[in-house]
């Protein structure tokens, strides 16, 4: 409020209420989100609002709301939430021996057949300890000027050289979980296949908490 009060747009998330529990079939599902989105965005004036981010099996979505804006997006009994699409950054923590993982893989348990998603600043998969592991990429990241941070330049980026790590942070978790001992310690589970969902910057940061949830949708 004090945002739009200054007379700016403001980045926002607007989310609605899901299909009900009873509408489990995904492809129905994401028909009936994609419909209700449609509906909650037809009736706001051209120009109160910019969408940044529609998401396919996630209830919501986010963009540059307008001060006009506001008072409609909250007059329909569908929306339950409308906040800022805020940022932040990453951090690390001493993973492995947290959860264990020495004595998992010491019991010959490694991962093999499984898939597991980084989603962060990204994967180098021509690291020597992830050798191999990459088997699919893809980018969101987008600064604060609206302009894109993903390898190639864009808001958006798919297939190999999607993931590439802009920042030491996203090779290193995916380290902690999959990394084959060739010049780090042995991952948590060095058998894994990993997919590499960058959503951060260079500088470790990212923009909106939607550009991660689109990550995650991106992978349901």
């Amino acid at each position: 409020l004090d945002e739009l009060a200054a007379g700016q747009t403001a980045r926002v998330v607007v989310v609605f209420e899901p299909p009900g529990p009873e509408v489990i079939e995904p492809t129905h599902r994401r028909s009936l989100i994609r419909q209700t989105r449609t509906e909650i965005l037809d009736r706001l004036a051209p120009g109160t609002f910019q969408l940044a981010h529609a998401f396919h099996s996630v209830s919501a979505f986010s963009g540059d709301l307008d001060p006009a804006g506001l008072e409609p997006l909250l007059a329909d009994p569908r929306i339950v939430a409308v906040g800022l699409d805020e940022g932040g950054r990453g951090t690390l923590a001493q993973s492995g021996p947290l959860v264990g993982s020495p004595t998992v893989v010491g019991a010959g348990l490694d991962g093999e057949g499984v898939t597991v998603a980084v989603v962060d600043s990204g994967v180098d998969g021509s690291h020597p300890d992830l050798a191999g592991a990459l088997v699919a990429e893809h980018c969101f990241c987008e600064t604060e000027d609206g302009g894109g941070c993903c390898p190639d330049g864009s808001v958006e980026q798919a297939g190999a050289g999607a993931a590439m790590d802009g920042n030491w942070h996203g090779t290193f978790v995916a380290g902690v979980i999959a990394s084959k001992g060739e010049a780090a310690p042995m991952g948590i589970a060095p058998g894994v296949d990993l997919v590499g969902v960058r959503v951060m910057d260079g500088d470790n940061g990212f923009y909106s908490a939607s550009q991660v949830t689109a990550g995650l949708d991106w992978l349901l």
